[in-house]
């Protein structure tokens, strides 16, 4: 007897849901939300994601009300939307961190890449100011080689004299600039 009652009841409530009525979305929302929060919470593993999830779970329930035969199909789907919804969730949260940690990566290395380049055009700053204190022969063989990016033989060409003249004064210069910057 309390079997056919029970069944009865379900029927009523299921046909007052699928007529609309908000009292009927009231006792499913009273009879399932906690459940549901719990489900999701135990998927999403945060309280407010999971009320969310679960609240746009009955959102949808709601809209689709009359596409459902039976009470138990309708509650099946409550719990597919659901899980499905929290495993979204995991997905987007999993992917957001993936790309935090990425643009944090790409962060640290431009703040890596600028210091680097401060520093090299600190050095640069250096090495061309002990320049203009070498001998000018020095300083025109220097400047050839390193600045205007000529090789040894076109430079010895330039200045007309031999290869291993203006290897010797790179050799000369190159030593006058390491003491010099040493010593700073």
């Amino acid at each position: 007897m309390q079997e056919t009652k029970r069944i009865a009841n379900e029927v009523f409530f299921f046909s007052e849901l699928q007529d609309g009525k908000l009292n009927a979305l009231q006792q499913l929302f009273d009879m399932y939300y906690r459940p549901l929060c719990s489900y999701a919470h135990r998927i999403v593993e945060d309280k407010c994601l999971s009320e969310d999830i679960v609240s746009s779970s009955f959102d949808k329930i709601w809209r689709r009300r009359n596409h459902f035969d039976n009470l138990n199909s309708l509650v099946a789907y409550l719990y597919t939307i659901t899980k499905n919804a929290s495993l979204d969730q995991v997905s987007l949260l999993k992917r957001r961190k993936t790309v935090h940690q990425q643009i944090a990566y790409l962060l640290d290395q431009n703040e890596d890449i600028i210091h680097n380049k401060m520093i090299r055009g600190e050095v640069l700053k250096s090495i061309l100011a002990e320049t203009e204190t070498l001998p000018p022969k020095l300083k025109e063989v220097f400047g050839l080689i390193y600045l205007d990016g000529l090789s040894i033989p076109r430079a010895a060409a330039k200045l007309g004299v031999s290869v291993n003249t203006i290897k010797t004064q790179q050799s000369i210069a190159l030593k006058k600039l390491r003491g010099s910057l040493q010593r700073k």
